[in-house]
């Protein structure tokens, strides 16, 4: 550590302070000294807390107990006394009474649930709880919240299509998926499972987090479920469970509840936060992975579509090391998600257009070729303009971009060229389009 800090001059003092959950990390590090122990919430706080989750309000807005009925305001008192004033707690237990009804025999019945732990009502009980509550179509979306790294902001957009990519949702009544996805964002959020860290100017969630110890659990539920691997020391982490993998099956289609399946199913998610990831000894799952997300800026990688020919989603988002499309990729004729946003991709081939099943590209920092239009199963497009490759033809005829039919989302610069059709895509919501021709 004195390596990463400066000295100091001039007779000053250098302080690090180190936060942890884990009594043990804190006397390792500092063994002969006392460690500043956190204070829980008192009675009057805990309700406060309390209250304001439950009725999803401001610090300056939060209603008094007599919002409650009588009966409620002593089962509110004994939700608190469960929850030690540990405010994680607090609001776990006012999210998930916040999405349920409001009346006394609910309430009472989640308080004999909760009392009928004999060694005492612990976190683990209560996210256990929480997590078994939810529809089992959003277990899988709380699980692959695993995937992103501990204490980093999740773009909400980005988390929506991938949600959707991996095929955990089902259409309702008239909603794209995309809308069902959100619709989950603001189930979590209801729940008080993740929390939202920044908001657009229209009030929708833009970054979101999950706290660490939901994040730990989620961890353990994945390894169980053998739902996800991650990467670590450069080679896979493997752990043996005779559970089958029932939170993300096969099927584009998750049915409610936990699945009866008696088969092995491996792990089909891998997610990259080393800079290299070593093949000298073969994945024992190459064919099993169906989505691979990078979180390393300068990662290294083989083939491809000789380690993952499966792959529905290829997430390299941020990886600085990245100036070409790598060609293997234009094997990997499954592919439904592809995002090489914030890498140094200027240009995308044209062979981008044998990617049939492509539903997202995300590229706002790249050209694409005008050949992209063959692409008629894309959802979601950003890239920063079209330009013509030597096949294409020529640039003073309009594109008909209407071919795309199911497209949500477009946002590119159409630069000088005439476009028509915009007008026939019924799917697509707030185009950013500019220099644009119809």
């Amino acid at each position: 550590m004195e390596r990463v800090f400066p000295k100091p001059l001039n007779g000053q003092k250098c302080r690090v302070l180190l936060t942890t959950h884990d009594s043990l990390v804190a006397h390792y590090i500092n063994p002969s000294g006392a460690s500043l122990l956190l204070q829980t919430l008192d009675k009057k706080n805990s309700m406060k807390l309390f209250l304001q989750t439950l009725f999803k309000c401001s610090k300056d807005q939060i209603p008094s107990e007599a919002a409650l009925f009588e009966e409620m305001i002593e089962m509110a008192g004994e939700f608190l006394k469960l929850s030690g004033g540990l405010p994680l707690l607090i609001v776990l237990i006012g999210g998930l009474l916040s999405v349920k009804r409001k009346s006394v025999s609910v309430w009472v019945n989640l308080l004999e649930i909760f009392n009928q732990y004999e060694r005492g009502f612990v976190f683990k009980d209560l996210i256990t709880f929480c997590y078994d509550d939810l529809p089992g179509y959003l277990r899988s979306c709380f699980l692959y919240l695993r995937l992103f790294p501990e204490d980093t902001e999740i773009e909400c957009n980005a988390l929506i299509q991938l949600w959707v990519v991996e095929g955990f949702l089902k259409r309702r009544d008239s909603k794209t998926m995309v809308d069902v996805a959100r619709d989950c964002l603001e189930e979590f959020i209801m729940r008080n499972l993740i929390e939202v860290t920044k908001r657009r100017s229209n009030g929708a969630p833009k970054t979101c987090r999950i706290h660490g110890l939901l994040r730990d659990f989620a961890k353990y539920e994945s390894i169980e479920a053998r739902f996800s691997r991650i990467s670590k020391d450069n080679h896979l982490v493997l752990v043996e469970s005779n559970r089958p993998l029932v939170v993300h099956p096969k099927s584009s289609e998750l049915h409610g509840g936990k699945s009866s399946a008696i088969h092995f199913q491996p792990p089909k998610t891998f997610s990259l936060m080393n800079d290299i990831i070593s093949f000298l000894e073969p994945f024992k799952f190459p064919n099993h992975v169906y989505s691979l997300i990078c979180f390393s800026k300068n990662p290294q990688f083989l083939r491809f579509d000789q380690q993952f020919p499966l792959l529905r989603v290829l997430d390299l988002e941020g990886v600085e090391n990245m100036v070409e499309v790598p060609y293997e990729i234009r094997n990997l004729i499954l592919l439904r998600y592809l995002s090489l946003r914030g890498t140094r991709v200027k240009l995308i081939p044209s062979w981008i257009a044998k990617l049939h099943n492509l539903q997202t590209l995300d590229a706002p920092g790249s050209k694409i070729p005008i050949d992209t239009l063959k692409l008629n199963q894309l959802r979601h497009l950003f890239a920063y303009s079209f330009y013509f490759s030597g096949s294409s033809s020529s640039s003073s005829l309009p594109l008909l971009i209407d071919v795309l039919e199911h497209l949500q989302t477009l946002e590119l610069d159409i630069g000088d060229l005439e476009i028509s059709g915009l007008h026939e895509l019924t799917n697509l919501k707030s185009p950013k389009v500019t220099s644009l021709w119809w």
